[in-house]
């Protein structure tokens, strides 16, 4: 159990991190691959991440997230993100596989954007081939609010 996940008062949560939105990511990631969009553990890792995101946002006064990869490396704004775990490989190894530059989630993402947005990752050599595909089997998905991004 993380230490945001102990029953405390509201008021006397940690703040949400960035590594806290991206750990959740990655547990969104990891449960979509095993189990069916409608299975509880990928909706309760929906419903945490949007939560998270939103808290994240709305913390740092930005209206997206947007997560590169470099070298092998997550980063944002144009750092590494080394607090990181080493689950992010999860994430990184599909978007190297597109010729990806990263994934932009905005503030607001619905579940249906983040199931699509895991889907997408999700799928190996069975998924889109490229970035412009990916992009493309979200927008048909009717998503607004994530994006992978070009190289």
């Amino acid at each position: 159990m993380c230490e945001r996940d102990k029953p405390q008062n509201a008021d006397q949560l940690p703040p949400i991190t960035l590594e806290d939105v991206v750990d959740q990511l990655l547990v969104l990631l990891t449960n979509a691959r095993m189990y069916a969009a409608d299975h509880p553990r990928v909706a309760a890792a929906v419903g945490q991440l949007e939560r998270d995101l939103d808290a994240w946002c709305a913390s740092t006064g930005r209206q997206e997230l947007v997560l590169g990869t470099v070298d092998g490396y997550l980063v944002h704004d144009k750092r590494p993100l080394l607090g990181a775990s080493m689950a992010a490989r999860r994430l990184i190894e599909p978007l190297e596989r597109l010729g990806s530059g990263g994934v932009a989630i905005a503030r607001g993402a619905r579940s249906e954007d983040l199931l699509a947005l895991a889907g997408v990752l999700g799928r190996g050599p069975r998924g889109p081939v490229d970035a412009e595909a990916a992009g493309h089997e979200l927008r048909e998905a009717g998503t607004h609010a994530v994006r992978v991004l070009p190289p």
